[in-house]
């Protein structure tokens, strides 16, 4: 897992009299400075904010930031202020305070500078956010165009790199020049608030997976800022080059549960309590669940159950939120209150009353035969022998008919869980194979670079270079396995399933498995 780090800059008192100033941006580093670093939202582990310095001080930082980054490292590069376009060339640039509209590659931060500094790093995850009022620095009417016109940042910030994403708050010009002034206030703060709302409040998790990518982020704010009046929006845009998988910016902690599997949800409302004792088990396996709605869901239940009828039941579900949660507090059962102190206090819900009715139902032989007793002290113990004889039978068909449920509906819990589960080793595989095929990728984007060397060769769990690339390390222990064919046109990759848990079925109706022995691609290098 690579590292997570940031670098926020904001300009907004500009020596240039004809640059406006701006009351936003400050305010903008600040608020996405707050929320990245929060370890329960971003977990961003290193911010650098930089507010309204030189550009040579923002060049520099920007040159670092992007050389001591490896591969698997999240590198955020957030720009707010003017952002402005020569009138002779078409250029972009980003303004610093002493950016002079007319010496604009010697006082501004170039477009091209920042993308060949991305072009060279390492990194295959970085994320490019720029919260820019596109003012252009040309007169009104030139040929550059006017208000509304594209400024061109999808090309600016193309470059050759892989794994990049560009979000903008407009690609348009949202102001124009007339007589050496900005004509038309800058709207460059709506954008960055919604982009740290929706951080902040998970509503960007549009999944509700409790995970919030990029995209995700980029589709909430698009879709909050429609709704704004047409006189006071702008048309946020996204570029994506070579993007490899997610890229996950925040977690959500707000995140819905989902229903639990119908089998669970059954046994959580089972009258018997000897079920419910069997479904704590599976809520705890749940609790660690990637999806994280279902295990929120997981969560609600084992609440609700520390809260049951049943004193056996309740104190498990007790001791695994406690063993959860990281504490040792354990509640013994003398601790907890009696049924009749529950209903006294009328901290019994309505569920569980009707759990209890119907496990009275069940249990009425038992309950028939107490009364019988009672009313039956001064009959001679022969005669009382036979309603005895009657009621053991009874109830040991009664006790038996109960484990034959619980275990039944054990099964049930446990092969479901375990399907969904099991699945999980599947698609770790199958990243792997795609993890090493994007570092083979990369590979050959050298220039020059026609093989992968002797082959076949192996890539171990922990990986690292072979044959002088850079693989990633692998999960679960799996290792892969590299080979050329046909005069290096074709790379054959294919990855083992260490844990032997991927199901045969879901192999069989997943193409690029083969027959138990792992998940394989290819790669075309040469025509």
């Amino acid at each position: 897992m690579g590292s997570r780090s940031a670098l926020l800059i904001s300009s907004s008192e500009f020596q240039d009299t004809a640059l406006a100033r701006l009351a936003a941006p400050h305010n903008d580093v600040e608020s996405l400075a707050e929320v990245l670093s929060d370890p329960a939202i971003g977990n961003f582990g290193k911010i650098k904010k930089l507010v309204n310095q030189p550009s040579y001080v923002v060049r520099e930082a920007i040159a670092k930031f992007f050389s001591d980054k490896k591969r698997d490292d999240l590198a955020l590069l957030y720009f707010s202020g003017h952002g402005v376009r020569d009138d002779l060339n078409g250029k972009l640039y980003l303004t610093a305070p002493d950016t002079n509209r007319n010496r604009l590659r010697a006082t501004g931060i170039a477009a091209r500078d920042i993308q060949e500094e991305m072009d060279e790093s390492r990194s295959r995850r970085i994320v490019l956010i720029l919260d820019c009022c596109h003012s252009g620095a040309f007169a009104a009417g030139s040929k550059n165009g006017g208000i509304g016109s594209s400024v061109g940042t999808g090309e600016a910030f193309k470059g050759m790199g892989y794994g990049r994403v560009v979000l903008t708050a407009s690609d348009a010009l949202q102001c124009a020049w007339e007589d050496d002034k900005v004509e038309g206030a800058p709207i460059c703060s709506v954008f960055t608030k919604f982009l740290v709302e929706g951080l902040r409040t998970g509503k960007a998790d549009l999944l509700q997976n409790g995970k919030i990518t990029v995209d995700e982020l980029y589709d909430y704010v698009y879709g909050q800022i429609m709704q704004l009046d047409s006189d006071k929006r702008q048309t946020p845009g996204k570029w994506s080059y070579q993007q490899e998988g997610e890229f996950v910016l925040a977690r959500n902690q707000n995140v819905k549960p989902r229903p639990l599997p119908k089998e669970i949800q059954a046994a959580v409302d089972s009258p018997l309590a000897e079920v419910r004792l069997a479904a704590v088990n599976t809520l705890e396996q749940l609790l660690n669940s990637p999806e994280q709605g279902l295990a929120r869901a997981a969560s609600d239940a084992l609440q609700n159950l520390s809260d049951d009828d049943s004193r056996k039941v309740s104190a498990a579900a007790a001791n695994v939120i406690s063993a959860f949660n990281g504490t040792q507090t354990r509640k013994s059962a003398s601790d907890r209150p009696t049924n009749k102190a529950v209903e006294k206090n009328q901290h019994v819900s309505s569920d569980h009353s009707e759990r209890k009715r119907k496990s009275e139902k069940l249990h009425s032989v038992v309950t028939e035969n107490e009364n019988y007793k009672a009313k039956s002290t001064t009959v001679p113990d022969a005669e009382a022998s036979v309603p005895q004889k009657r009621q053991t039978k009874k109830t040991g068909l009664c006790i038996f008919v109960s484990g034959l449920l619980v275990a039944c509906l054990g099964v049930l819990i446990y092969a479901n869980f375990a399907e969904y589960r099991d699945k999980a080793f599947c698609t770790a595989v199958e990243g792997d194979a795609n993890s090493i095929a994007a570092a083979i990728a990369d590979y050959f984007a050298i220039p020059s670079t026609v093989t992968v060397g002797p082959t076949p060769f192996i890539v171990g769990p922990n990986a690292g270079k072979v044959n002088g690339i850079e693989f990633p390390a692998l999960s679960e222990g799996n290792t892969g396995k590299v080979n050329e064919k046909n005069d290096p046109l074709i790379i054959s990759i294919s990855v083992s399933d260490a844990s032997g848990r991927c199901p045969m079925e879901y192999q069989k109706e997943n193409s690029g498995w083969n027959n138990g022995e792992g998940f394989g691609v290819y790669i075309k290098t040469m025509e």
